[in-house]
């Protein structure tokens, strides 16, 4: 929702206009201003490094504000699809986005799944980090975490899925933590984030 400068509804934006760090609303057309920041998504399946590696970067200073998917909701809340909670999470990152400041957004995502949401459109640029590892690091990692089997197949099809998407994408990079220490892992981390930050 906004409240549009010129008609004063309160209705949701109609489309971006990167150029002029615009929206268009959709009840009068009149565009007004706001800010674009960039929206960087860490994500990867269970077992690749995602959550630990959050947990490090919120434990120093940084340049960038760090949303923690898993915090939103717990198991969906109230929605009846993954696609209805990311939608809901898109609008939460550009709720923050109109504080200035570049977003840093993890969890479990396809880059293609974020792209399909109308918020996501207000942020400039959108970059991807998948984290990944082997099949036999990432079963051993979820193996200790007591995960079922089936499971455990899972996620390791879905880290071949989101690394295979991601090598698709100009936008999108794969880093591979299966022999990396939690030091190293942040530092690539937080060194792919600056890299991306403007200015």
């Amino acid at each position: 929702m906004h409240y549009c400068d010129t008609c004063r509804a309160a209705t949701t934006h109609g489309e971006a206009v990167l150029k002029r760090s615009a929206a268009v609303c959709a009840e009068c057309g009149t565009e007004n201003q706001i800010p674009f920041v960039p929206l960087l998504v860490i994500t990867g399946a269970g077992g690749c490094g995602k959550t630990t590696v959050t947990q490090a970067l919120l434990k120093k200073p940084n340049p960038y504000f760090i949303v923690e998917a898993d915090y939103l909701l717990h198991g969906r809340g109230g929605y009846d699809s993954w696609e209805r909670y990311w939608n809901h999470v898109a609008i939460v990152c550009r709720t923050l986005g109109r504080n200035r400041q570049p977003l840093v957004l993890t969890g479990w995502a396809y880059p293609s799944q974020m792209e399909q949401f109308h918020s996501t459109q207000f942020f400039s640029p959108i970059h991807y980090l998948v984290l990944a590892c082997d099949p036999e690091t990432q079963k051993q990692r979820l193996e200790e975490r007591a995960y079922p089997d089936t499971q455990v197949d899972g996620c390791i099809d879905e880290t071949r899925k989101l690394s295979a998407e991601a090598d698709e994408r100009e936008n999108a990079t794969v880093l591979d933590t299966s022999h990396m220490t939690l030091e190293q892992v942040v530092a690539e981390v937080d060194s792919w984030i600056l890299q991306r930050l403007p200015g």
